[in-house]
């Protein structure tokens, strides 16, 4: 569902990147019966589609869906069972007037879609939206004893702004010293003492962008969004009535503040009352955002838990009854069922289409992907997720070592029907010499081009540079700068090659047999030097193996880009009728 529809978030964690191998659904309807316009065909018990009349068993959609959507949805429902249980002994209930505003709410946020629109496109009902809010309603109201009381303060100011010493032309928007914003709020403080008022004061001096102009801040709370930290700081520090003794240094603009209470929760004219209970509202609903994910978390971990796990789900004859338990009642694998499929069926039968066509089609021209090509794409994941292992890997993205292998097989034979439309390309076996700027770049001060000051990597690849002019042997110096655990040879280059520096990349693939870059080459957190050992068409006859494995690499990699395509014209040329789709 869109963000507005997705009202209860779970707390689960981050899942390892680069997972297992994903294959996106066409971006065109599928072809279907001449004259049935898309339409559903009347439906086959157990088939989802058939291609060429060759059935996608149902069985295996469901299988795909839980595998993708699982563990989201069996989580959530296990949140919502913990949180209902508990509602239910603590006596609480929330009420449907509440459930009620909040759709009003959603409605007005959608327009001009209607809600029912919104609904329809998500494969949702209204019972599901009301039950969303109902747990979020709910959680705020589990925890609503565990919040503490906050001081609140109704405030006005008065910002002048200052333009920091060493600043560019047209940085500011004012030519003030910091001095003299100083002194221009003194003078608005000496009129505050002779008895002017704060707001019309605020009106004449204060700088703070518009609609502000009078000053009013609004009610002000420990947590509250938008005021800079300095400010809200000093703000309640104060009681009804005072002004802040000096003028405050803002953190998030070079400006100076003076701040006045004009009331407080406690204190206010009836004027305010709407205000208060607006702030009051707002930083329980924070406080609440924070609290109830753990008080979730707490009782969750307080009860006897069982998931089904993947090699249970993928090994089982028949599919089992409960998803997981929450001691001792079921979460039953039914209702996870009719989620995952509500939400991902249509894909899930897309993407199982593609793989029969393309495995149709692979068996036709006699195309295979080995056993030592899945095994060296299951050797590049292992370095890509390292430190992490395999087995936490299939773990979180819910498959095993033989469906991964399976995966990789389908994305080697999709590459291998596109390769003949990928052209070779040249490659470069590259050393380099890299030095890294130990300042974050984000944090270095701006300087004009003509006063530049050489950061310590640039002056330190100069020298190298000198070195290797002198006579030095650049194997031997890159050796003395290792990159990333190697001893400066990162390989054979082609374009596009991934996780590599841009700058880097064009520097080295410019190159010929044994030149190095005439000028050290800016990197996005250095400074290097690159050196071609060889070339696609300059090589010794050892480095054959190696040039070939970059060039199924390259081609790989290019095919990927064409396989949508492909394989959708593979589908156009095929009757398929769909008895599930969105």
């Amino acid at each position: 569902m869109t963000a507005a529809l997705v009202v209860v978030v779970g707390y689960g964690g981050a899942a390892i990147a680069a997972g297992p191998p994903q294959h996106a659904g066409p971006t065109q309807v599928f072809a279907t019966d001449t004259g049935t316009g898309g339409h559903l065909a009347k439906a086959i018990p157990g088939v989802a589609a058939t291609v060429d009349g060759h059935p996608i068993a149902m069985n295996d959609v469901v299988i795909l869906a839980l595998r993708n959507d699982r563990s989201y949805i069996v989580d959530q429902m296990i949140q919502n069972f913990v949180v209902d249980r508990d509602c239910k002994r603590r006596g609480i209930v929330v009420p449907e007037a509440e459930i009620d505003k909040r759709i009003e709410q959603l409605r007005k946020a959608l327009a001009p879609k209607t809600l029912e629109a919104e609904i329809k496109d998500h494969n949702s009902s209204m019972a599901d939206v009301r039950y969303a809010f109902r747990q979020q309603i709910a959680r705020s109201m589990l925890v609503e004893d565990q919040i503490k009381p906050t001081k609140m303060l109704h405030c006005q100011a008065i910002m002048i702004n200052f333009c920091p010493d060493g600043a560019t032309d047209g940085a500011c928007t004012t030519k003030r010293t910091e001095p003299e914003a100083i002194a221009a709020l003194k003078g608005v403080e000496d009129k505050l003492k002779q008895g002017v008022s704060f707001a019309s004061l605020a009106t004449q001096y204060s700088e703070i962008p518009a609609p502000a102009k009078d000053g009013d801040m609004g009610v002000l709370f420990d947590g509250v969004h938008d005021v800079d930290a300095a400010v809200l700081h000093a703000a309640l520090a104060i009681n009804k009535g005072e002004t802040t003794p000096d003028p405050v240094k803002m953190e998030s603009r070079p400006a100076y503040c003076l701040i006045q209470a004009v009331s407080s929760e406690n204190d206010h004219p009836k004027a305010d009352d709407a205000l208060y209970k607006d702030a009051i509202r707002t930083y329980h609903d924070q406080q609440s955002q924070f609290l109830g994910p753990k008080y979730v978390v707490d009782m969750i971990e307080h009860s006897k838990v069982w998931t089904l796990t993947d090699k249970e789900l993928l090994s089982a004859k028949t599919l089992p009854r409960a998803a997981a338990t929450v001691d001792g009642q079921p979460i039953l694998l039914k209702d996870v069922t009719a989620k995952c499929m509500a939400s991902d069926g249509a894909r899930c039968t897309n993407i199982l289409v593609e793989s029969y066509v393309v495995d149709r089609e692979c068996k036709r021209r006699g195309i295979t992907a080995t056993k030592a090509e899945i095994d060296a794409h299951i050797d590049d994941l292992a370095k890509q997720i390292a430190p992490h292992t395999m087995a936490e890997a299939l773990q979180v993205h819910h498959t095993t070592m033989t469906q991964l292998r399976h995966d990789f097989e389908q994305q080697i034979k999709r590459a291998k029907l596109v390769e003949d439309q990928v052209a070779s390309t040249r490659m470069v076996h590259c050393r380099v010499i890299l030095l890294k700027d130990t300042q974050d770049p984000s944090q270095a001060v701006a300087q004009p081009a003509s006063i530049m000051t050489p950061s310590p990597a640039q002056s330190a690849i100069a020298d190298i540079q000198a070195q290797l002019k002198a006579g030095a042997d650049f194997a031997q110096l890159a050796k003395q700068h290792p990159v990333d655990g190697t001893d400066g040879d990162i390989g054979i280059l082609f374009p596009g090659i991934q996780q590599m520096d841009t700058a880097l990349l064009n520097a080295g693939l410019a190159l010929k047999t044994g030149q190095t870059t005439p000028e050290p080459v800016k990197t996005v957190d250095g400074w290097c030097l690159v050196q071609a050992v060889s070339t696609s068409d300059d090589h010794p006859k050892t480095e054959d193996t190696a040039y070939n494995a970059a060039l199924s690499k390259y081609k790989e990699q290019e095919a990927q880009m064409r396989e949508p395509e492909f394989i959708m014209n593979l589908i156009k040329k095929s009757k398929v009728v769909y008895f599930l789709h969105a």
